[in-house]
């Protein structure tokens, strides 16, 4: 076989059913429900400050989502919303922690 023969796989994603994210399928309800819960509450955060996830929701509807699981099912969620642009934000690094920080400029 020469190497001109072979072709990457080919990855089928229907896009009604997942979101890919670093070859994890993200759940299509939370995908929305973070869109749609996060698209009114970025509207008043303050330019130049840093927000985790936990923040921008609000302790109550963060404590809402259920376990561990699923709040950082959401923030790969949010991480790919930001990535894609669909939101004014932009990854920061602060210090060595682990979580991310996003920043409104």
């Amino acid at each position: 076989m020469k190497v001109s023969e072979l072709k990457p796989p080919v990855r089928t994603v229907s896009t009604t059913k997942t979101k890919p994210w670093r070859r994890h399928s993200l759940p299509p309800a939370l995908y929305e429900r973070v869109a749609r819960e996060l698209r009114q509450k970025v509207r008043v955060l303050v330019p130049g400050k840093l927000y985790t996830l936990r923040q921008m929701f609000g302790e109550d509807d963060w404590l809402a989502l259920g376990n561990g699981y699923i709040r950082r099912k959401a923030g790969e969620c949010f991480a790919h919303m930001v990535y894609t642009g669909m939101f004014p934000l932009t990854f920061r690094k602060y210090k060595k922690y682990r979580t991310k920080y996003y920043h409104l400029e």
